[in-house]
């Protein structure tokens, strides 16, 4: 079993990197009309077109930007940058956008796409809230019985679905422009940076603009802040009003779905 084990690890690891470089294939059975090598080759040209097209449907509005041509050239540096750590490709391209963010700074020919980072982060968000897990019911009853010492320590949890961006371009309307049925949206130029939502409704992923001040509340809410801290964020009096009106809101919207007691022992 050990050495099954061993043959698996090494089968595995060829079919991740370049086909250029030295591979070991002693343990794949000779005769026949191939090489051991070049039937290793086919493994490997089709786990890298695989994860190739999983990056390309993630991100489909980049590619269409770039050009199909262009994204696989990028995709597949990353692929040999990045390879696949496990066979789930719903997974798969996690570190994408700020691969592509290192990319465009490094050629030249892309100082007119700056804002292609973000629409990956965008686009990873929303592939992210079609396949999160279902979030458990927001229990009202515990929330009810905490102590005021538990409140103040109180965390939110947010939805599992949930992703938040911001961004110093429209990021929104170039996503948005980019889908099959959209192709002659006007796009302007904003002067301050849009904050994103994506969350899943009814099975299916939203992309909302949102303001500044949800957006922080979240982000604050994401880097586990507690509840007597957020108060002291917001703590003037409009805001502090602002933010007793936004928790609610959250809540019922299920973006907030759960919390928990910080511990600062």
């Amino acid at each position: 079993m050990q050495q099954l084990h061993k043959i698996q690890q090494q089968f595995w690891h060829s079919l991740r990197i370049s086909e250029k470089l030295a591979l070991n294939s002693k343990f794949i059975a000779k005769g026949g009309r191939l090489t051991p090598q070049k039937r290793l080759n086919i493994y490997q040209r089709t786990g890298r077109t695989a994860h190739i097209n999983a990056l390309a449907q993630c991100y489909s509005c980049c590619e269409k930007i770039l050009g199909e041509k262009y994204f696989n050239q990028i995709a597949m540096q990353y692929f040999y940058k990045y390879p696949a750590i496990n066979q789930n490709l719903n997974t798969y391209g996690e570190l994408f956008a700020d691969f592509l963010q290192d990319y465009i700074n490094d050629h030249t020919e892309l100082e007119e796409y700056p804002y292609l980072s973000d629409l990956a982060r965008l686009e990873k968000g929303y592939e992210q809230a079609y396949f999160a897990i279902d979030d458990e019911p927001f229990d009202f009853s515990a929330l009810s019985n905490l102590s005021t010492q538990e409140q103040n320590n109180l965390c939110f949890k947010l939805s599992n679905a949930l992703y938040i961006l911001q961004s110093d371009y429209p990021i929104y309307e170039i996503w948005y422009a980019n889908q099959s049925d959209n192709q002659h949206q006007e796009i302007q130029v904003i002067n301050e940076p849009q904050h994103l939502c994506i969350y899943r409704r009814d099975f299916k992923p939203v992309v909302e603009i949102i303001e500044s001040d949800y957006w922080k509340i979240l982000k604050n809410i994401q880097e586990y802040k507690s509840l007597s801290q957020l108060e002291e964020i917001f703590s003037t009096s409009e805001r502090e009003l602002h933010m007793q009106t936004m928790v609610p809101e959250l809540i019922q919207k299920n973006w907030i779905c759960g919390f928990f007691i910080k511990n600062y022992l």
